[in-house]
């Protein structure tokens, strides 16, 4: 049976871990991560329906995960093997920044912290040293690739995810609408903006943070309705930008997504 960790290329932050492999060579040597391929379990608010039996069948989100690295570090010397000590604790206590990991000839990332001291245990006086790291990612979801397209006004715009769970995009609109516009989206949904588009300012809609930005800022009127839909795994939505007068663009930037 192969090696299940063949292949497996880990990077965070300074460190970049690897699977398989020659076993001796220099480096930080993965034997064990777990909390990563496998899947997060859903969170389900419980609430009992009145007068009756059982519960409203509600959705849930997912809950976070925590992954887990083990493994061994291999080093010319001792004080090389002492700036990987290093280079290991110097991810604790840091903002949220990307787990990237490839394997399965694609790779994908999550937003990770360390809140648990690393540990590294040096194997006396050789210059090699055992070593986990436990990573939390606040949110389940993992991040594949980017996915984005641009169409005039009128036409349709298709947002695809190629992922196993819904995901989010950002939307553009630009050119010259002066009154403003309509997006429609799935399900009769829309997002109706009074605010005008002109050419150096373009309208940059966060369907996920249900956030509207002109130039960087965001806008809190101008906006008349805001439905949030989102783009179901493995399969797409459809939505059209519809001026109520002038004509520009409309396009969509997204990531497939991963539960």
């Amino acid at each position: 049976m192969a090696d299940p960790l063949e292949g497996l290329d880990v990077t965070y932050g300074p460190l970049r871990m690897f699977g398989g492999g020659d076993a001796n060579a220099y480096g930080w040597h993965i034997t064990e991560m777990s909390d990563w391929t496998d899947g997060v379990d859903l969170e389900v608010e419980e609430i009992k329906i009145p007068g009756a039996s059982g519960y409203y069948d509600l959705e849930g989100t997912l809950s976070s995960r925590s992954p887990v690295i083990r493994g061994y570090a291999l080093a010319k010397n001792l004080g090389d093997l002492g700036q990987m000590r290093d280079a290991l604790r110097s991810v604790q206590g840091k903002p949220l920044q990307p787990l990237v990991v490839k394997q399965f000839g694609d790779s994908r990332f999550a937003p990770a912290k360390v809140t648990t001291a690393p540990k590294f245990t040096p194997q006396g006086e050789f210059p090699e040293a055992t070593f986990s790291l436990l990573l939390y990612c606040p949110k389940g979801e993992q991040f594949g690739g980017l996915n984005g397209d641009t169409v005039a006004t009128g036409a349709t715009l298709t947002a695809i995810n190629r992922g196993n769970h819904e995901g989010s995009v950002v939307l553009v609109i630009a050119g010259n609408m002066p009154s403003g516009y309509r997006i429609n989206g799935p399900d009769g949904k829309a997002i109706i903006v009074s605010r005008a588009v002109s050419g150096d300012q373009p309208h940059t809609i966060d369907l996920g943070a249900r956030l509207l930005r002109i130039n960087g800022e965001v806008l809190f009127n101008g906006v008349d309705r805001f439905d949030q839909w989102a783009i179901p795994g493995g399969w797409k939505a459809e939505m059209t930008c519809v001026p109520v007068s002038g004509s520009g663009t409309f396009g969509y930037s997204g990531r497939d997504t991963y539960a």
